[in-house]
């Protein structure tokens, strides 16, 4: 069996004070935390119009870079 996690396209609220660039960092930290426990693969969806990380494959790519056997 193979298991996944599924990202909501990291979202940002900004009443809770934390900016971009930390929202980023969290994204990449779960990521090497998936692979490190051993799940397969990282789903990520787009949401336009919304709070959302816009740039899904931007964030693939990051994810990509800090990670090396988990797909997308």
């Amino acid at each position: 069996m193979k298991l996944g996690l599924g990202v909501y396209s990291s979202e940002w609220i900004p009443s809770e004070g934390i900016s971009h660039h930390q929202v980023y960092a969290n994204d990449l930290q779960q990521a090497r935390l998936a692979e490190e426990v051993g799940l397969d693969s990282i789903w990520y969806t787009q949401h336009h119009f919304l709070n959302w990380n816009p740039n899904v494959m931007g964030m693939c790519a990051a994810v990509a870079a800090v990670t090396s056997r988990i797909q997308f």
